[in-house]
Formats: structure tokens, sequence, C-alpha cells
């Protein structure tokens, strides 16, 4: 019976699939092995269910791949299989190479279209490793020499990765037998390019030799003793775009949830770099900006930017539609060509076109080319990604795919969403982490404006809960307005942390009362400021009229309280010698409906207790 053993998936240069090729084993007919294609169905979004290309031609292998490895002067390494491909690319992506592996359907026997050729455009180095075979010699051999000739400049050669067999043994037997990637740069390095003899190859001009290691030399680190680096004047330190949260030079994952914010959210980071103003309360470096919109209709860019506000004179440049093919290159084109202080990607995947987010290696080397460009242009360049659905502790952990894509940038912010706010906080390699901050945006402008940060929001919101349970709890029992910490926890809800920090902050800010001396028998209790005690009704306003009049009858020169007039031991309040009697009536009130709500048994007081 056959099998469908593994598939190998082709796209175009942006990463759009367009076909998938799948290996049978066992083959149809009695062979070992056959190959089904099936096109991709862009409509369904899916394969179509019947096999054939129907006129169909296949580019590169990984054409996708290709091209950002030429963008980013890496070398393209081309075998003859897919499966093959697939091995080395594996093997290179683990070792942290950024080189790039291709082949074309058809194996040995298929030729170079012109399309294939024209896509190695731009190479700087381009190996063919031969199988060990006469076919696949042969293959190698007609390809390199088509690629030579139409691209001279490019450095092309072919590997013989075993020179004394003629099995058919290939690149997969070579990593299958332990070989090492140094082993292939070693044979790279000794194989004479195509279009030169070895003779040739040994007796290159001095010029030749020269100007390829001066290029070589350019490419490369360089490694500097520290006390070069502390020699140097500290205004070389690190430069921002936005003051201490994106570096000049460095690379950023702005991370949200899909419609949560972050378009609108980058674009008025965009104007306020364009045009120098303050971002979130930090200092901007005023300079032309770069927005690449991948995602939405232009009207609706249009609409959002008109409502920003932009004028004319702003120094923002904005790009909308889909990513052209040899996106990096056309990229660094465009960055070299208007020289910006920001570049922002809306959206990441949209540029880079990664089949797996959640492949380390992946998300490694496709970032690579975009940090790159960042250096060389010294431009602070913002990625827009989305973040998974959990919040997460550690906001790094909140980007969505792989750790490749938080690990890579400078600068991880990621923005939250609510139903009270929506706040940003960062994670940052340079510069100072910005706090969970709420974020306030102008109704009419759509601008974005800090409004503090979510802790001092979330104590204000608790305190403001506090406050609206403790005058329901007045208005339901009027006799007793105060109440303990356990009461009002429980009726507002949340952390218990929290809940009591900002009971503490209202009764420093006079938004409530706190009365008890907070000791074993005499716990504190907490009740709205008397002065703001609602009115409970007719009945309740005829007793206060009657302590008012009462109080009113002393005469205003007692001075002394009489022999035998003592306090009522139960309120604590005195008899009418004394002259502090309107002052007490109201403090012995609340203590008293204090004890009462201390008291275990709560039992009835007598009603003269209270009849003044």
């Amino acid at each position: 019976m056959s099998n469908v053993v593994t598939s190998y998936f082709y796209c175009d240069a942006s990463g759009e699939p367009l076909a998938r090729i799948d290996r049978i084993e066992p083959g149809f007919d009695g062979a070992g092995k056959s190959f089904l294609p099936y096109l991709w169905n862009p409509s369904k979004g899916r394969y179509h269910e019947k096999p054939g290309l129907h006129g169909t031609k296949l580019p590169l292998y990984h054409l996708d791949e290709v091209r950002i490895a030429i963008a980013a002067e890496q070398t393209i390494f081309f075998v003859e299989g897919e499966g093959k491909c697939d091995r080395l690319r594996a093997a290179l992506h683990a070792s942290g190479s950024r080189a790039a592996v291709t082949t074309i359907a058809g194996g040995a026997s298929a030729s170079l279209r012109e399309d294939h050729i024209a896509a190695l455009a731009g190479a700087g180095a381009v190996q063919f490793l031969a199988d060990s075979d006469a076919p696949g010699c042969g293959a190698a051999t007609d390809r390199a020499q088509a690629v030579a000739s139409a691209h001279a400049q490019c450095d092309v050669r072919i590997i013989d990765l075993y020179p004394t067999r003629d099995d058919g043994s290939d690149v997969s037997d070579w990593l299958g037998e332990g070989h090492t990637l140094a082993e292939i740069d070693a044979l790279v390095e000794a194989a004479p390019r195509v279009g030169q003899s070895p003779m040739a190859s040994e007796k290159a001009t001095t010029s030749q030799l020269s100007s390829r290691a001066t290029r070589e030399q350019a490419k490369r680190p360089t490694f500097v003793r520290v006390s070069e680096l502390l020699a140097q004047d500290d205004d070389l330190g690190v430069e921002y775009a936005v003051e201490g949260l994106l570096p000049l030079g460095g690379t950023a994952v702005l991370a949200g949830r899909p419609k949560g914010g972050k378009s609108t959210l980058a674009l008025s980071l965009a104007l306020a770099v364009a045009r120098g103003e303050p971002f979130l309360g930090r200092g901007t470096r005023k300079g032309p900006v770069l927005y690449l919109a991948l995602e939405g209709a232009p009207r609706g860019w249009t609409a959002l930017l008109r409502k920003l506000g932009v004028t004319e004179g702003d120094d923002l440049l904005i790009c909308i539609g889909r990513a052209p093919e040899a996106a990096i290159a056309w990229l660094s084109e465009e960055i070299e060509k208007h020289r910006p202080v920001l570049v922002i990607l809306d959206t990441m995947q949209r540029l880079l076109r990664v089949k797996d987010g959640n492949d380390y290696a992946t998300g490694s080397n496709a970032t690579d080319a975009v940090i790159e460009l960042a250096r060389l242009a010294n431009a602070s360049l913002v990625m827009l990604h989305h973040s998974g659905k959990t919040q997460r502790a550690e906001i790094v952990d909140e980007v969505m795919g792989s750790t490749a894509w938080a690990a890579a940038v400078d600068t991880v912010l990621v923005l939250r969403r609510s139903e009270r706010c929506r706040t940003l906080a960062s994670e940052q390699r340079f510069g100072e982490n910005l706090p969970e901050t709420v974020l306030a945006m102008h109704p009419a402008t759509c601008r974005i404006s800090e409004a503090g940060t979510k802790a001092d929001a979330d104590r204000k919101a608790t305190r403001e809960a506090i406050v609206a349970f403790l005058r329901q709890h007045a208005e339901a029992e009027p006799e007793l307005p105060f109440t303990d910490e356990p009461t009002i926890e429980a009726g507002v809800g949340g952390r218990t942390k929290a809940q009591r920090e900002a009971l503490r902050e209202a009764v420093a800010a006079g938004e409530i009362e706190r009365i008890g001396t907070g000791k074993k028998g005499d716990r504190y209790l907490y009740g709205l400021p008397r002065s703001l005690v609602p009115d409970y009704g007719e009945e309740q306003e005829n007793e206060n009229r009657k302590i008012v009049e009462k109080a009113s009858k002393i005469e205003p020169d007692a001075c002394s309280r009489p022999p035998g007039n003592t306090p009522n031991t139960e309120t604590g309040i005195t008899g009418a010698g004394n002259e502090h009697l309107a002052a007490q009536t109201a403090d012995a009130l609340f203590a008293y409906a204090a004890r009462r709500i201390r008291r275990k048994d709560d039992a009835p007081t007598a009603q003269g207790e209270l009849d003044l």
C-alpha cells in the first residue's frame, strides 16, 4: 500500500503558497517512490484535491528564503531534490547559519529555466553540491554554468562531496555519516570558480584577491580591546528615536491582539517622530518616518491619517499594499533613498512570510536581515506582530510564536486591552523599561497619550470601589455606618493586598474615615466621613433636630459638671451640665455605633439609652 511519507511546499518570493508535492512510497507501477503535485487554491485557502500542475511552472524551492539570503549577502547552496534540500537547510539553521538552500522540481533531469536563473540575480555566491553519480554531476555542472554565464559577478562553484564514489551518495549521506558543515566550507574554499580552471584559480591576480579580501573583511565583525571602548567619549553611547525606548540602529516588536489598536498606536508614534513631538512623555528624534502598511484598504488608512491630523508638511511616508517580491532588498533600497529615523512594518509576518512562526531557527534567520537593515541604516525599526491569547507574567512571553521573535530584537512592546482600558509595557535591552502604562486616546483625533501607570489606575479604581461600597453600606445600615476590613474586602473583591493599600490611601486622602485603635478588642472600622453621611429620611432628620435643640440649650458659660452628673456608661454622653455636650454628641453616637458593631452578641439596647 502506498503512503505519503512527506510533502514539499513551494511558494513565491513573498512566501505565498503555490503548490504541494507529496512523496509517495512505494511508488506507482513498481517504482520505489513517486511524486504527486497539488496546486494551491487561493479562493478556498487550501490545496486542490486532484493532483496536477495544469501548466504551472514551479519556482526555486524556498524562493522566499533565497531572496532574503541574497539581500543579506549570504551563500546559496543548490542541491538535487527537495528532501536533500530540507536536510541541509535544517542543519544550517541549527548551526545559526543564514545561508539558504534551494533546488528545482524534477530531479537531475530538470533544467534551470530563465526565471530560475533570474531569481538568483544579486547573489554573491551559489554553491552546487553534486550527487556522486553521472546524472548528478552532469546536472550540477549544467546548472552551475548557466548561473555563472548569466551572473558574471556571482561566485559559482561545484562541490563534489564524494570524489571517489560513483554510487549516487549525496549531502544527506554526508551529514548522516557525521561530516560537518565546516568540512563543506573547506571544500567550497578549495573548489575552483565555474569558468576558471584550477590553475587559473590558483593564479588569480593580486588585485582580485585584494578586492575580495577587502569585501569579506568589511562584512566581518571585528574584536577590539575594551580599553578602546572605554576611551571613547560618552557622546558615542546609545541614541534613540524615542528617548530610552527605541534605539537608533535597533529593532523592536510591538505585539498585541488582533484589532487591539496596534496600528493606531504605531501611527501616533510615527507622527510624533516625524514632528519631533514627545511620545508617551518621552522625547523623540525628529526625522523622516517610513510606514509600511501591508494590511487594510487604502481608504481606511487615509481616513485614519486625516483623523490623526496628518498634514502635507509632516515628514511621514506610507506604502499601502502587499509586500513586493524580494521585499527585504526592496526595503533596503527605500531606506537608502529616504534615510529615515524610524521604520514601521505593519505587520512583520506580511513582510517576512515565514511558514512556521513557532520554529526558533526559522524565526531567528528571518529577523537577521531586518536587524541588519536597521543597523546599516542607523534607524529604529518597529515590527508589528500578534500576541498570544493569554496574558503572561513576562512581557516577552506574550509575543506569538517562537521566543526567537522577542529574543532577536532590542525592545519588546506589548499592547494589552481590557474592558476598562488599554495599556502598553516594554522589556528592553537598552534604556529604561516602560512600566505598564494606561493609554488615553483623544476621541476626535485618535492621538495616543499616557494616563499614568496601570498600578496607579488600579489603586484609584479600588479606592473608588471602596467608597462606593461604604456609601451603600451606610444607606443600608444607617445606625451602623462603619464596618471592618473583612466586610469591605468581601464586598469590593479583588486582591487583598491591593485593597488594603487602597484603603489606607483613601483614609490618608480623607475620602473615608477610620475609627478605633487597631488593637485587640478595638479593631479599625471604616466609613464615610461624617460630613458625607447620607440623609436617611424624615425620622432621622427629626432626631437630628432634637439633638441640635438640646445642644443649643446648654449655657455657653457652663464650665463644670455638677457632682453626680457622670457620663452614660454605654453611650459616653454626659448630662446637661457638660460644656462640651454639643461637640461630644456626634462623636459619641459614632463611637457608640462602632461598639455595637464590635459586640459579639449584638444584643438590642434599651430605648432609653439613646434618649437624649
